[in-house]
């Protein structure tokens, strides 16, 4: 559908084309914004590029007492004139117009209803979400200088996955008054006036305000970019397969709330696991205390960081870990022994998966885990601190840990199939290519191919006995804490770092931040703080849709979005009017709590 509306640039007013079209990847709506005209003065009359009036011929259409003419180059209208994108008595006006009428009263109230009209429903949402969890308030106490501009851009990116250059666009077409200019030169200007003090301001009061009761996931994404002007772009692991130079961005997340909490960027070479120890620094440093529970996938686990988190006596933490350590190695040696019975299984799971666990007593002694063989009853939540004695009555600082081996029987059979496909298709591969296939590390560790004296492929077989050492331990998994829990509880408790990451993802593919195209140390970090501030509007529009089961009607968070900016409001006589509600819209604003004015 193409819309047409005006635009203020500056001191001008020009025409504005919109062409709405659907965007069959992103499976979203979209337009295309082009000008295509310029109000001469205040005469009212418009010059038109000459490529539109060429395409759009003579025609008028009758509506009651008004004659409403498209422009073409050969009309020249110096009365009122409308440009307008609204359904007027069930009539779709959707070109360019002018508006003929004696009444001339009549014609100044259209007028300015009709100039008066704006998306609405985007806005009055974002504004009800950053009230209600005190965004607003914690932006202009911490920096209230630029927390207007930082706000309307964190909305333009949440709406539009967009590059920035379209923003200002956006905040015109959305009835948002500014005195911020939204521009690419107005944009790249806060990001070089933003410091690290208004961030850390930032942080402080929103972590304040956040953190109480909440277990923190923590997790790292890559996000890769062409600059070179940015010192933290470097070489490393991508999680997204890419071959770029990256910055690893990493964030703390609030399980209950599913709200970011706090966010800091490293050297795109860094590992997870040399990460852990500065970002609990930083955290701690910003909160004054250390009083907090991480949750965190085996990336971040190595004994040097258990250790340092043990000498935090107020940190608890959750921690999966790798099965290649050894004790953990052994608990699943001596959980496979057991037989999968009822006293092994884990009630109240979610998914209606069948999971069974076992709780281990462990202690941390010379940048060592071991398994306690005594076993000693515990209650859930007791600190990990126990000194013991050596043979010499010497003090000898040993902890206490818990771990809780699981064995998901699904997931086995997922890992399995997963790797046989995998295999299958590689062996696909080479019995259709003899000659041309080449070696891979996989190939020669789980293949034995014969040659004949031609070195021509005779016999492909799988290396059974190396596949079933990679798989002997599919399904198994080991989490550790210096808290004890109940098995179900912190499965649960876990598990919930799934949806999170869930949110997390959407971070880069929602919101757009796949690339830094940007250059400079400052502004990567003042633009990926713009962007903390948007995940923190998208993670509160995701965990509203999940407690109020929007996801199984088939809603997606596109789809609400777009429900919301077709809601339009206009003015009469000074007081704001809503046009009508769908079913659907209305359906929305129930799960979101909010009513809205004169709807």
């Amino acid at each position: 559908m193409t819309c047409y509306h005006l635009t203020h640039r500056g001191k001008y007013q020009y025409v504005c084309q919109s062409d709405s079209y659907w965007n069959k990847e992103l499976k979203k709506a979209e337009n295309n914004k082009t000008i295509i005209g310029k109000v001469i003065n205040n005469s009212g009359k418009i010059e038109f590029n000459e490529l539109f009036l060429k395409n759009y011929p003579d025609e008028t259409i009758k509506i009651g007492d008004s004659i409403i003419s498209i422009f073409n180059p050969y009309i020249s209208f110096e009365k009122r004139n409308c440009i307008n994108n609204i359904e007027r008595d069930n009539i779709n006006i959707n070109k360019d117009v002018i508006i003929q009428s004696n009444e001339v009263e009549n014609l100044n109230i259209i007028q300015n209803v009709l100039d008066s009209y704006k998306k609405f429903g985007l806005t009055f949402l974002f504004n009800n979400i950053a009230n209600s969890t005190n965004l607003i308030n914690v932006l202009k106490s911490s920096i209230p200088k630029y927390w207007e501009q930082i706000l309307n851009l964190s909305y333009y990116i949440v709406a539009e996955h967009k590059s920035m250059m379209y923003c200002d666009y956006w905040i015109d077409e959305n009835g948002i008054s500014s005195s911020y200019s939204y521009s690419s030169q107005g944009i790249s200007k806060l990001f070089d006036q933003l410091t690290a003090t208004n961030r850390n301001k930032f942080y402080q009061k929103w972590l304040k305000i956040s953190r109480e009761n909440e277990y923190l996931a923590l997790d790292i994404t890559s996000i890769s970019s062409y600059s070179k002007n940015i010192e933290l772009v470097e070489k490393g692991y991508n999680r997204d397969g890419e071959n770029l130079k990256q910055v690893n961005l990493c964030t703390l997340f609030g399980q209950n709330s599913y709200l970011p909490m706090y966010q800091t960027e490293f050297s795109g070479s860094t590992n997870d696991v040399n990460t852990l120890k500065t970002i609990i620094n930083e955290f701690g440093a910003l909160l004054g205390d250390f009083n907090f529970t991480l949750v965190m996938d085996k990336g971040f686990f190595s004994l040097d960081n258990i250790k340092f988190m043990l000498s935090k006596n107020d940190i608890k933490f959750i921690n999966s870990v790798p099965l290649t350590n050894k004790f953990a190695t052994l608990a699943i040696q001596n959980f496979i022994k057991e037989p999968k019975t009822f006293t092994n299984y884990i009630p109240n799971v979610n998914n209606n998966e069948i999971v069974y666990g076992k709780e281990i007593f462990l202690l941390f002694q010379n940048n060592t885990i071991i398994i306690n063989e005594e076993e000693e009853e515990e209650e859930e939540g007791k600190d990990s601190i126990d000194n013991k004695y050596d043979n010499k009555g010497n003090d000898i600082d040993v902890k206490k840990l818990f771990g809780y081996v699981l064995y998901n029987p699904t997931n086995d059979n997922n890992e399995r199939d997963k790797f046989y496909t995998e295999l299958n298709n590689i062996k696909v591969q080479i019995e259709q290519d003899k000659k041309l296939f080449k070696k891979t590390a996989t190939i020669n560790k789980y293949f034995n191919i014969e040659y004949d004296n031609n070195k021509e492929i005779i016999n492909i077989k799988v290396n059974d006995h190396a596949v079933q050492e990679k798989l002997k331990y599919a399904g198994y998994f080991i989490l550790l804490s210096n808290s004890r829990y109940k098995i179900n509880d912190i499965l649960n408790l876990y598990r919930k770092r799934n949806v999170v990451e869930q949110v997390f993802d959407n971070y880069k593919n929602h919101l757009g931040l796949d690339r830094f195209r940007i250059h400079g140390n400052k502004r990567m970090v003042n633009k990926s703080f713009l962007f903390f501030i948007a995940l923190i509007i998208y993670s509160s529009i995701f965990k509203t849709m999940l407690d109020e089961s929007l996801f199984q009607s088939k809603m997606t968070i596109e789809k609400l979005l777009l429900e919301f900016s077709k809601i339009m409001s206009y003015e009469v006589e000074g007081k704001l009017q809503i046009r009508p509600l769908t079913a659907t819209q209305k359906k929305l604003l129930a799960a979101f709590k909010i009513d809205i004015p004169n709807a």
